[in-house]
C-alpha cells in the first residue's frame, strides 16, 4: 500500500491554499494506488469534479523538484495555469501546453499529464498528433490521463490512448491491426460497393476487463451536485425566403444565386448545406461562407440573464458578433467568468473541453454540432459543485426541422449523427406524406 498521509495532511492544514473535498480525496487515495503500481492512471472523471487540481496533486505526490507536462486546449491553459498558482504548487516545474505545440518543446518531463486523452485515440491508424506526443511520453516516467469519455464512440479508442505510455497494458502487440485479433470484432462495411474493414466493434468486455485496472471512475452524482441543468427548447421561425432555397436545394441539388452557388451533389452534402441554412447561413461552391438569414441572431437578445453561446460555422460568428456588438462580446473564458456584462461566445468543437463557464446563467445552443461528444460535453461547461441554482442548455431550433433530428440522434441513441440519419428521416417524413426538407 502506498503511504500519502503526509500528503494529505499537508492538504488539510493549509500548505496549499486549495483543499480536497471528501471526494476528490477517496479519487486522489485510489489514484495514488494505481499511479504507483502502474506509472500510469487514468481518472475518467465527469466535468466539473476537479480534475486539475486533483491531477496536480498527484504530480506533486510523485515528482519533487522536477518538470511536469500538462497537455490541453488552448482555450484551456490559463485556466490551468491559475490552478497550478492558487494550489501553490511549488515542490515541480510545470510547463502547460496545447495539443498542436507539445512536440516542439524541448527536453525530457518526469510526468506527462494529458487532458481530454479521448483525443489522442483515432484508429485504425494513429493521427500526427500521437505521433508527435509519444517522442515525449515514451521517456516520461509517469503517465495521468484526464477525460470524462475515454472512449465516446468506440472502446477501440483505447488503444493509441494507452500506447502513449511505455507502461501500457497492450504494451505487447507492435500496432492496433494485431490488438484487434484479440481484443476487436472486425466487421465489413460498404460505401456503395466498396468493401471496407470496420475496427469500431470494441470487444466490450474483455477492454473494460483490461481498462479498470487503470481507471478512476467518479461522477457528479457520486460526488453530490445537487443541480440538473434544465435543458429549454426555443423555436425559431425563418424567413421565407430560406425554406424556399432549402427546398430547392433538396428538390434540384443546387441553387444559384447572385453571390454563389450552393451545391449538394452528394447526400452528405445535402445534409451539411440543409444544417448551415437552418440557422441562416451557408457556404457556397467556392468556400464562401455567407449569411442569408439573421433571425436566429436576433433572438439571442430576448434571452435574459448572464450567457454564453456556442456555434457550429464562422459565418453564425459573424452573424452573432454583428447582432450583440463586438464590445458586448469575448472569446476568452477567464474574462467571461470575472465579468457579468460580456457574453462568451465559441465555436462548438474548439470550446467543447477544458472551458468553465459555471458563471453564467444560460449556454444558449446556436446550432448543433454530429458529434455526440459535443453534447455531452459542451453542456458541462456551465456545471458547478457550488451553484445554488439551476443552470439552462438553451437549444435555438429552426422550424427547418434537422436540428431536431441531430439532437434526438445524440441524445437519446448516443451516437454522432451521419447521413444515414438524415435519410431514414426523410424517408420517413415522405411516407407520412409531409413536406421533405
Amino acid at each position: 500500500m502506498v503511504i500519502y498521509t503526509h500528503y494529505l495532511k499537508n492538504m488539510k492544514t493549509g500548505f496549499l491554499k486549495m483543499k480536497f473535498r471528501d471526494y476528490q480525496e477517496e479519487i486522489f487515495k485510489e489514484a495514488v494506488n494505481i499511479l504507483h503500481q502502474n506509472k500510469l492512471v487514468y481518472l475518467a472523471l465527469e466535468p466539473r469534479l476537479g480534475k486539475t487540481f486533483i491531477s496536480l496533486s498527484l504530480a506533486g505526490h510523485f515528482i519533487v523538484n522536477r518538470r511536469v507536462l500538462f497537455i490541453t486546449k488552448k482555450k484551456a491553459i490559463g485556466s490551468i495555469k491559475n490552478d497550478y498558482k492558487e494550489g501553490e504548487f511549488n515542490s515541480f516545474h510545470l510547463t502547460v501546453t496545447n495539443y498542436e505545440q507539445a512536440h516542439k518543446l524541448e527536453g525530457t518531463y518526469d510526468c506527462i499529464i494529458i487532458d481530454e486523452a479521448h483525443n489522442y485515440g483515432t484508429f485504425p491508424k494513429p493521427s500526427l498528433r500521437y505521433k508527435n506526443l509519444l517522442n515525449k511520453t515514451k521517456k516520461a516516467k509517469y503517465i495521468i490521463y484526464l477525460s470524462a469519455t475515454p472512449t465516446p464512440e468506440s472502446y477501440s479508442s483505447i488503444f493509441h490512448q494507452f500506447q502513449l505510455s511505455p507502461n501500457s497494458p497492450f504494451k505487447e502487440y507492435k500496432n492496433f491491426y494485431k490488438w484487434c485479433a484479440d481484443y476487436v470484432d472486425v466487421q465489413m462495411k460498404y460505401f456503395g460497393a466498396m468493401p471496407t474493414k470496420d475496427y469500431s466493434k470494441g470487444k466490450k468486455d474483455k477492454i473494460l476487463k483490461e481498462m479498470d485496472k487503470y481507471m478512476v471512475r467518479y461522477t457528479q452524482k457520486q460526488a453530490g451536485f445537487n443541480h440538473e441543468i434544465k435543458e429549454v427548447f426555443i423555436d425559431i421561425y425563418m424567413l421565407k425566403s430560406t425554406k424556399k432555397v432549402v427546398q430547392k436545394l433538396t428538390d434540384n441539388r443546387v441553387v444559384i444565386g447572385k453571390t454563389g452557388e450552393i451545391v449538394a451533389d452528394t447526400g452528405g452534402k445535402l445534409a451539411q448545406k440543409i444544417h448551415q441554412l437552418a440557422s441562416g447561413t451557408v457556404i457556397l461552391e467556392d468556400g464562401t461562407g455567407i449569411i442569408i438569414d439573421d433571425t436566429k441572431a436576433n433572438c439571442i437578445h430576448q434571452i435574459t440573464g448572464k450567457k454564453a453561446v456556442y456555434y457550429k460555422f464562422q459565418a453564425e460568428k459573424t452573424m452573432i458578433i454583428k447582432a450583440l456588438g463586438k464590445e458586448n462580446i469575448t472569446e476568452d473564458p477567464e474574462e467571461f467568468q470575472s465579468n457579468d456584462n460580456l457574453v462568451f461566445i465559441s465555436q462548438v468543437q474548439s470550446g467543447r473541453e477544458g472551458v468553465k463557464l459555471d458563471t453564467a446563467d444560460k449556454l444558449i445552443m446556436f446550432n448543433i454540432d454530429f458529434a455526440y461528444l459535443s453534447y455531452r460535453q459542451t453542456m458541462d461547461r456551465i456545471q458547478s459543485y457550488d451553484r445554488d441554482t439551476v443552470p439552462e442548455l438553451v437549444w435555438l431550433f429552426s422550424d427547418l426541422g434537422i436540428e431536431r433530428q441531430i439532437y434526438n440522434v445524440v441524445k437519446n441513441q448516443k451516437e454522432s449523427y451521419t447521413y444515414s440519419h438524415y435519410k431514414e428521416n426523410q424517408l420517413k417524413k415522405k411516407n407520412q406524406g409531409e413536406l421533405i426538407l
